[in-house]
């Protein structure tokens, strides 16, 4: 079996892997056969890979959704869709203003 594992910008803005821009939260996963992840016979668990961008800029809680769509040789089940939450880093300081 095959699903696609793509994400949805929320309050977190995603970016393309080869021009990452300034102020960008996580690397986005298009809708396509770029993004497909494979099952294998028995198999009922895999791993959907995200890259969130640490810039230390000290940012309010943000999130992004990651959904499974488009299968093939299977079904998805009725939880299709995950919000993803980035808390604030402690560490990060505020820009002067």
């Amino acid at each position: 079996m095959m699903a696609v594992c793509s994400t949805e910008s929320d309050t977190a803005t995603g970016t393309i892997p080869t021009n990452v821009q300034s102020f960008s939260d996580f690397i986005s996963r298009p809708e396509s056969h770029k993004s497909v992840i494979r099952f294998n016979v028995g198999q009922d668990l895999n791993y959907c890979r995200l890259v969130i961008i640490d810039d230390s800029l000290f940012e309010e809680e943000e999130s992004f959704n990651v959904r499974l769509s488009l299968p093939m040789g299977g079904q998805v089940g009725e939880q299709n869709e995950t919000k993803i939450i980035i808390v604030p880093d402690k560490n990060d300081g505020m820009a002067a203003i």
